[in-house]
């Protein structure tokens, strides 16, 4: 059970870099998932890790479901809106 919850996908990120800028891209099964995060600013620099955290939050949840013997089917529009409110969610909790 531990490994199926592990399999469930969430989303990926990575760093690239235009020119000087970097950029996080956040993708899922290789398309992407949610706009990309140009990093100019504090917050933006505050943005992509609160997105990873609501990232590693949810697969606990999944793995936590999966383990109990829940199954949880939730579409990728639903995943996004739930990783984007998490993440404002952190942003607030760490501004407290």
């Amino acid at each position: 059970m531990i490994k199926e919850g592990l399999t469930i996908p969430t989303y990926v990120m990575s760093i690239r870099k235009e020119g000087d800028t970097p950029f996080v891209d956040i993708t899922r099964d290789g398309e992407e998932f949610m706009k990309s995060i140009k990093i100019s600013s504090k917050e933006d620099l505050e943005t992509a890790p609160n997105t990873q955290t609501a990232s590693i939050v949810i697969e606990s949840i999944f793995l936590l479901a999966q383990v109990l013997g829940i199954h949880l089917n939730i579409s990728p529009g639903a995943l996004q809106k739930l990783a984007v409110k998490l993440s404002a969610a952190i942003i607030n909790l760490r501004h407290w």
